[in-house]
């Protein structure tokens, strides 16, 4: 060949080459704007799918708002359906506006869907006005004629539809990516291979001009060299047929995929080897080589389109095919190139699988389930979190929902959290949230850091457990156990402290006989009385705070009572300050301690009128009755468990400054007081007389509103008959008397007590010693005077001794507790009950009513 002429044929090599370049960038700029096209069409079905989605979900809140207001008549319940109300319109103008009239039919079923939910606000509204005006059974009477539930189910099938249909869109949609992206890797398959042609064409003719023909040859050679070297490494499967179809070239890839190795399919049909076949049906489909031998261009497979090789089975693939045109546009054959997608397809069914199923269980778990991204971001919220807090997943999502967390909690929460992702490890923490009804309520936290599997770090996932009622169940309980135990203590001191005012106010009383001609003596008689009995007020209130302080019980109308204390402590209440009663007419009647209940309104008034500033304002006390339901004891402040049923109340409220919640913990501590000096058990007292009454105190109190108390009776019944009031006889008497107490001091007193009385005394430290002196005085003793608390045998197992070894024994039992409990330890058995500290009167009247009690 002449060299010039192969240089210009070289020259125009290269300017084809520059062409096919040029050409192959028009092309791919133009594939560029439509998959961007397509792209966009994607994103905006799935705006819509998701608009058709938030107003399915907007109607089932407003039926479900709807439902709770027509059963409880309560207007917050419409918070949700007056959202729906509100944002439903909204919607349905978005989605008509971004749904074509040919797309899928999706038009007339949003028309159909926009009337429906038209239909069902007015038949809500209906409701929901009956309900207002007509009550319940108005409104249940239009919803059991369920035309509202087949009209939300013509909504849900509209819904489903218009989903099924944006579907559909977006697959074409996306079958149209795909198919753009198949026809760019054809361009640039086509575009390499002409380039290649080209540049080794032109190269060789421009270098090697002038070499002689074999040197031509030789560049040739190297040429194909590349081009089969480029066809046989490239990663998918290529095959290559003439203008009729038959295989031309197949690289190794095409080789595993069909069964068939190169060799024996060169020279057979295309679709003979690349057979392929619907999916769902097996039925044969078009070969994409028919396809472009027939219309000359660039195809790519259907949907659901498999491949079936040699040896049998289906294996799911993306191919394309492309022509092959010779140097005057002629078609000389197809270039088809394809790729096994079995493992992305898994892939991709397993990752939706795994994603409905994770949303079908988190939206049916019990707990509250929350998802992070690596940043902090809140990305997923169930069902059950939406209804605890009354928002919407818009409102939730990001940093949304942590303004519903307690501002106190907020800081601690974040340490925590941020603590965890430093670390990359679980976390637990408790903290308040927002209710939907306003309230906070205790939850607990917790999260699991997520990995990818090459180990990045992809957010948490966590839930969070209402545990208000546990925390609340707690604290009670810290509390009860708090005053059991400080009951406990002081009960126990105030019994040992009993037994020493027996001696004091016995030897007080015998010393009177002997220095009743002696004035000055006299004066620190009564000085020692004074103080014992001022001794005995303070054992009292400890015996009212450990709830055994109940002596005297009696039937009493707590309104005549209050009448009768509140002007006996006037003189304690300030001048500013007015107290105000507001007393049932007629009043529930209770059997109680009336010292005690004395001391319960004393206490309650005077601090309530200390509590008032200087610049005055009022107390009011009242009674009445309020029926406790079941559970409502838990939100008291002290007392013990009510029982549901009718209480008596007395009810001391103030305008004073108020508590907060941190005092109120503590105002039924002993001693505890807010006031500069305190006078003793106080309010610790009044806890422990409610408790001994069976009853219970509701404190509410906030900062500048003032306090209310309010204490809980166990009706009795009515008042009993009065009885007349009988002349005491002296109290001399004569016979052997068996004294058994565990104190020394207690029996010298006793001993020398009823000796003056005419008695003879035997006396017993302890139980056993008790049973060998009666054993031996059986038929001289005429009673037993026991203590009920004695180390070793205890009083109950002597007097249970005591009366198998004499029947009608007379017994007077003395102890520093209560009248009740010690005829429940003793049973109706005992002949009479002596509280401690007792004095000489006391206990010479007590052994004569015991004696005549027998003797009747």
């Amino acid at each position: 060949m002449n060299p010039v002429r192969t240089r210009r044929v070289g020259l125009a090599a290269l300017g084809l080459s520059l062409l096919t370049l040029a050409v192959v960038s028009l092309l791919s700029f133009n594939d560029w704007r439509e998959f961007r096209r397509s792209s966009q069409a994607v994103l905006d079905i799935r705006r819509l799918a998701r608009l058709n989605e938030d107003l399915l979900v907007g109607m089932e809140d407003a039926e479900t708002s709807q439902r709770g207001f027509l059963l409880t008549g309560r207007e917050k319940y419409l918070v949700r359906y007056q959202a729906a109300v509100e944002s439903t319109p909204g919607r349905l103008d978005q989605l008509a506006a971004g749904v074509r009239a040919e797309r899928g039919g999706i038009g007339p079923r949003v028309a159909e869907l926009r009337s429906m939910v038209a239909q069902k606000f007015t038949e809500m509204q209906r409701t929901i006005a009956l309900r207002r005006d007509k009550g319940l059974e108005a409104a249940v009477a239009v919803v059991q004629t369920d035309a509202g539930q087949r009209t939300m189910e013509q909504i849900r099938s509209l819904s489903g539809e218009i989903h099924d249909a944006l579907d559909n869109e977006r697959q074409r949609s996306w079958d149209e990516l795909e198919g753009q992206a198949r026809v760019d890797r054809s361009l640039i398959l086509a575009a390499a291979l002409l380039l290649a042609g080209f540049v080794a064409l032109g190269g060789g003719l421009l270098t090697r001009a002038g070499y002689e023909q074999q040197a031509l040859a030789a560049a040739a050679a190297a040429s194909s060299e590349l081009l089969h070297t480029t066809f046989y490494s490239i990663g998918d499967a290529v095959i290559t047929t003439d203008a009729k179809g038959v295989i031309r070239m197949m690289n190794p890839v095409a080789e595993r995929l069909t069964g068939y190795a190169e060799s024996e399919a060169s020279g057979m049909p295309a679709n003979q080897v690349f057979r392929i076949v619907n999916e769902d049906t097996q039925r044969p489909a078009e070969s994409p080589v028919d396809r472009v031998l027939r219309e000359g261009r660039v195809v790519g497979l259907a949907n659901h389109t498999v491949l079936v090789p040699r040896h049998g089975g289906n294996i799911p693939i993306d191919d394309s095919g492309a022509p092959i045109r010779g140097s005057r546009g002629l078609l000389e054959g197809v270039v088809l190139v394809f790729r096994d997608i079995t493992e992305r397809k898994i892939a991709q069914e397993a990752l939706e699988r795994s994603e409905r199923r994770f949303r079908t269980m988190a939206d049916s778990a019990p707990v509250m389930i929350w998802t992070d991204a690596p940043d902090g971001q809140r990305t997923f919220f169930n069902q059950p979190w939406l209804r605890f807090t009354g928002r919407s997943w818009g409102e939730e999502i990001g940093d949304g929902w942590r303004a519903g967390v307690h501002p106190e909690d907020a800081r601690r929460r974040q340490e925590v959290y941020e603590r965890a992702v430093e670390r990359l490890e679980p976390f637990s923490v408790e903290f308040r949230l927002r209710r939907h009804d306003g309230q906070y309520c205790w939850v607990l936290g917790r999260g699991i850091p997520q990995f990818a599997a090459d180990g990045s770090f992809l957010g948490y996932i966590g839930s969070c457990t209402d545990i208000d009622d546990r925390k609340r169940a707690e604290e009670k309980m810290r509390h009860a156990a708090k005053l059991e135990s400080l009951g406990v203590l002081a009960g126990g001191i105030a019994h040992d402290f009993n037994n020493l005012l027996v001696g004091i106010m016995g030897n007080a009383s015998l010393l009177e006989d002997y220095v009743a001609e002696n004035p000055q003596a006299m004066e620190l008689v009564r000085s020692l009385q004074l103080s014992s009995e001022r001794a005995a007020k303070l054992t009292r209130q400890m015996l009212a705070y450990s709830g055994r302080g109940r002596f005297f019980v009696e039937a009493m109308d707590i309104s005549e009572q209050v009448r009768q204390i509140v002007p006996l402590i006037s003189a304690s209440i300030p001048k500013n300050v007015a107290v105000r009663l507001d007393l049932a007419e007629q009043p529930p009647i209770i059997e109680a301690d009336a010292s005690q209940f004395q001391q319960i309104v004393m206490n309650l008034v005077i601090n309530a009128a200390e509590a008032i500033g200087p610049d005055g304002g009022w107390v009011r006390v009242s009674t009445g009755t309020s029926i406790v339901e079941e559970g409502e004891v838990a939100d008291f402040g002290a007392g013990g468990t009510l029982y549901a049923g009718p209480y008596a109340t007395l009810t001391v409220e103030d305008s004073g400054g108020g508590m907060d919640s941190d005092t109120i913990s503590k105002i039924f501590d002993p001693f505890f007081t807010t006031k500069f000096t305190g006078r003793g058990l106080g309010l610790a007292a009044v806890s422990g007389i409610v408790r001994g009454h069976q009853g219970a105190i509701r404190v509410e109190s906030e900062l500048g509103k003032g306090a209310c108390f309010e204490v809980y009776f166990p009706v009795a019944g009515v008042l009993p008959p009065a009885h007349p009031v009988t002349v005491p006889q002296a109290f001399s008497g004569s016979g052997k008397i068996l004294v058994v107490d565990d104190e020394e001091v207690v029996r010298r007193i006793a001993k020398t007590a009823l000796e003056r009385a005419g008695y003879t005394v035997l006396l017993a430290s302890d139980g056993l010693e008790a049973l060998e002196v009666f054993q031996r005085e059986l038929r001289e003793i005429r009673l037993v005077a026991l203590d009920m608390t004695m180390p070793g045998m205890s009083g109950e197992e002597t007097f249970r001794r005591l009366r198998e070894m004499a029947g009608d024994l007379p017994v007077l039992v003395s102890s520093g507790y209560t009248r009740t409990e010690v005829f429940q330890r003793f049973g109706d058995g005992i002949n009479g009950y002596l509280h401690k500290p007792y004095g000489f009167t006391d206990l010479a009247r007590a052994v004569q009513a015991a004696l005549r009690s027998d003797e009747a």
